[in-house]
């Protein structure tokens, strides 16, 4: 595909990606507790889509750009769209009053299907990773306890 129709492509998808972006985003503005809260798990759930797709779409563009002002401007851009897509989240998190994935049933395992004897075993101690903050290890780490 020529460069020009690429880049013309490319760019069509980031304005999409944004589109649906600007949706999510307007959700927040105008978001009623009484009546939303049941759409934020989906609405979380399409904006990690959303942000894999764009840094694709907007990497892409990003490389096949030549010229050094057009390069500082998609750098502008794509340093809007991870503010604001931050902000968003962070929102939609907080605000989220869905259950968490469950690693495993808690109740699944109860003491009264263990033998009294079990009850008295000193295991060794097990050191276990620690979370470094570092949202882009997050599901790396989340991983860890979830099957």
């Amino acid at each position: 595909m020529p460069t020009e129709r690429r880049i013309k492509t490319l760019k069509l998808r980031v304005r999409s990606i944004q589109t649906s972006f600007s949706l999510i985003k307007t959700f927040t503005e105008n978001y009623d507790a009484d009546t939303d809260v049941h759409q934020i798990p989906v609405r979380l759930e399409n904006l990690g889509t959303l942000w894999t797709d764009y840094n694709r779409t907007q990497a892409e563009l990003e490389a096949e750009a030549e010229d050094e002002t057009v390069i500082d401007e998609l750098f502008k851009q794509r340093s809007e769209f991870e503010s604001a897509y931050y902000k968003v989240k962070g929102f939609l998190l907080a605000e989220d009053k869905s259950p968490a994935t469950p690693c495993a049933s808690p109740s699944s395992h109860s003491a009264a299907q263990f033998p009294q004897s079990a009850s008295h075993v000193r295991l060794p101690d097990v050191k276990l990773p620690v979370f470094n903050g570092n949202m882009e290890n997050w599901l790396n780490f989340h991983d860890l306890y979830c099957l």
